[in-house]
């Protein structure tokens, strides 16, 4: 389990939104995608949508301070604001009824081609793949990453890369949920020692019967430990108290 979560461990152990952007900074080129957007979503009248007041322009800092992370070009995003784009996008329609990722030519086909596909491929976003996230408290976001390379030249690298992509934006949301936690002051979660070392070595893959003869106890008490941890974390199962874990700083990646 530990070297599965390798690539993401940065973002996981990230304090601040200036850790935040460092990670996608490096995760985008990693990709070989040239930008991103990620961004809390609101349902209004039935619809999902993002920036939080659609009667005035929010660019720059006031994108940050509600959770907004993108490196798209800052014209594109005015443009997209001011034009009322999210009423029309397909990228948001679609994720408003599902929660699989979707590739952009995939809506952007025949007869279907899309006034905001064609504005975006003016302002170098040409193709990409947007990843609508759930969280467990009803909380939703998308995050989308992009290049300025056509769909017809990128289709092997959108196939090679879309798994990443995918658990990018899970590790994401969680981190930028976590951090948002901690800026409003919340409860911390207190663990037990036990609950502790249990959740560090189920982090190192060990099973509850492994677990439990390294710390000479029953595997009945270690499976007892870990679900009270689970439930504290307000995780769903195991490998979520885990992940939880790593992302507060509980237990050490």
């Amino acid at each position: 389990m530990k070297a599965s979560l390798y690539p993401f461990e940065k973002l996981l152990c990230a304090t601040s939104q200036v850790e935040v952007l460092g990670f996608l900074d490096h995760q985008c080129a990693q990709l070989g995608y040239s930008c991103y957007f990620y961004s809390p979503l609101l349902r209004e009248q039935g619809s999902e949508r993002f920036f939080k007041d659609d009667s005035h322009i929010v660019t720059g800092e006031d994108l940050i301070r509600q959770n907004t992370f993108t490196t798209y070009p800052s014209d594109w995003v005015y443009r997209y604001q001011d034009a009322g784009h999210v009423d029309i996008d397909p990228v948001v329609k679609h994720i408003s009824t599902s929660n699989l990722p979707v590739f952009w030519d995939d809506l952007n086909q025949g007869a279907e081609k899309h006034l905001v596909f064609d504005e975006a491929r003016q302002h170098g976003l040409a193709n990409g793949i947007t990843v609508p996230v759930s969280g467990l408290n009803g909380d939703r976001a998308l995050f989308s990453i992009a290049t300025d390379i056509p769909p017809e030249k990128s289709r092997e690298q959108r196939t090679a890369t879309a798994g990443s992509v995918l658990m990018t934006a899970l590790y994401l949301h969680e981190a930028v949920q976590r951090i948002s936690r901690i800026a409003s002051n919340a409860n911390p979660v207190r663990l037990t020692l036990r609950e502790k070392e249990c959740l560090q070595w189920a982090a190192d893959g060990k099973t509850s019967w492994e677990i439990a003869r390294i710390l000479s106890v029953s595997e009945r008490t270690v499976i007892f430990h870990m679900a009270n941890a689970t439930r504290k974390l307000n995780a769903t199962n195991r490998r979520h108290a885990v992940v939880r874990a790593l992302s507060l700083g509980i237990i050490a990646p």
